[in-house]
């Protein structure tokens, strides 16, 4: 299964899109220096509305329950 199947994401450098990492963000931010050229990109997570799971219709999702 690739990692587009599984519902990762690419994360790239802003200045000379190099690839940093690949995950998925739920909740934060991530700042991150990349060792090409030098430059500091910061990822913060979107709002997701359920966990995610990389299995289509999951029993197992769990809802996030946000204060």
């Amino acid at each position: 299964m690739t990692s587009q199947a599984m519902g990762t994401k690419e994360f790239r450098c802003k200045d000379c899109k190099k690839l940093l990492f690949k995950g998925v963000l739920i909740e934060g931010v991530v700042e991150i220096r990349c060792k090409s050229c030098h430059g500091t990109t910061v990822f913060e997570a979107t709002e997701l509305k359920e966990y995610f799971c990389g299995i289509r219709d999951c029993p197992a999702k769990v809802l996030i329950k946000r204060p």
